[in-house]
This record gives structure tokens, sequence and C-alpha cells, in this order.
């Protein structure tokens, strides 16, 4: 199946965007993603606020999903920022576009990595970023990121888009 997506900003400007993207169907997957993200529309140099809630949805009692990890691609509308101080709970780290250590920053290009760990049926666990938006971008650009969870007893990643415009207060 496909999903498409047409953005129309001011009545018809350059920025104007249409996105498809092939989405699958997978029946009885137990673990739900939610996310959101305001304010939305955002100023450019302000904070966006996102929030990734994962879920264990199975009703099953015995169906706990095991090794749950979300990774979040930082675009490059989005300023660094700290994974101890901007995020919460703590990530546990940020991929660096170099390979060095782990510096505690989170930078354009890099994935964050957040786990909550094992979820039980019923559980859930939230994870939220407080990322600031670069300066000087104009109203209208839009900003993606790519969200995916993975969980070991899965049978395939969940991969998720969340989609927020720059726009005047």
């Amino acid at each position: 199946m496909s999903a498409r997506a047409e953005l129309s900003y001011a009545g018809g400007l350059d920025i104007d965007q249409i996105a498809e993207k092939a989405v699958t169907v997978q029946a009885n997957q137990p673990l739900a993603v939610f996310v959101s993200a305001t304010p939305n529309p955002v100023v450019a140099g302000d904070r966006l606020f996102y929030e990734i809630t994962v879920s264990n949805v199975s009703n099953v009692s015995d169906t706990p999903l095991s090794a749950v990890w979300v990774y979040y691609r930082i675009p490059q509308e989005i300023a660094a920022f700290s994974r101890t101080m901007d995020v919460f709970p703590d990530a546990s780290f940020c991929t660096n576009n170099d390979n060095d250590n782990d510096n505690g920053l989170c930078s354009s290009g890099e994935e964050l990595q957040w786990s909550p760990g094992t979820l039980v049926a019923g559980a859930s666990s939230t994870l939220q970023i407080n990322a600031p938006i670069a300066e000087g971008l104009a109203d209208g650009t839009l900003i993606t990121v790519p969200i995916n969870v993975t969980a070991t007893d899965l049978v395939d990643r969940l991969a998720i888009e969340k989609t927020v415009v720059i726009g005047s207060p």
C-alpha cells in the first residue's frame, strides 16, 4: 500500500511538497508507537518538544517485548543539543558522524538511541526531546524526523516520520 501527502503553504510557493511512501501493514503487531511534536508550526530559533511513546499493546500477559530500541535521526534543521539535559530520560547515546567517542551532544545527521528495555504486556514508556530549532530557517521549511523502533520479538522494525513546519508566531 502507499500513502501520499501534499503540503501547500501560502497558496503555492516553491516550498510546496508532495511526499509518497510505501506502507506495509502487519496484523497483530504487539508494539504501538505514538509521536507528537509541539508546537506545530514552530518558529526558527525556538524549541520543539517531541514525545515518543512506545507501548506493548498485547493483551497476553506472557508476551513481553525485549530489547526495545528507539532511533531518532536528527535532521539538519535541528541544532545540537545535550542528550543528558534536553532528553528525558537520558538517551543511551548519540552516534557520531566520525565514530569518535560520544561527547554527550547530539548533532544533525546523528542518531539518538534510547532503550526502555523490556515492555511487558500493557506497559508503555515515553521519551521526551526538547530540540532547539536552527536559526534563520524560512517560513514553510519542513522538518522531518525519521524514527525507527525495534525489539527482539518483532518481525520487522517500525518506521515513522514526523513532520513539522517552520512558521511565524
